[in-house]
């Protein structure tokens, strides 16, 4: 799998593959939908995973990256 998205002589992933992996597919699907263009993260680090892209969100706003930011957020829990 990780050698279609980075595969030899391939020196950076290739974006529209990793749209398509699973932890990124609902984001990279909405982002090519809406024309979004820049910074696409997909947090999947338990409770924490909002925390995470929320703190993230407010890192891009405040290094002055884009005019408008995306945060969606989905839990979903599974029995350990």
């Amino acid at each position: 799998f990780l050698l279609g998205i980075v595969g030899p002589g391939s020196p950076e992933g290739r974006p529209r593959a990793f749209t398509h992996s699973v932890h990124n597919a609902a984001a990279g699907q909405v982002a090519r939908a809406l024309g979004a263009r820049g910074e696409n993260h997909t947090f999947v680090q338990a409770e924490v995973s909002f925390a995470l892209a929320l703190l993230a969100g407010l890192g891009l706003r405040a290094r002055g990256h884009g005019g408008a930011i995306i945060l969606g957020a989905v839990d979903e829990t599974t029995p350990t």
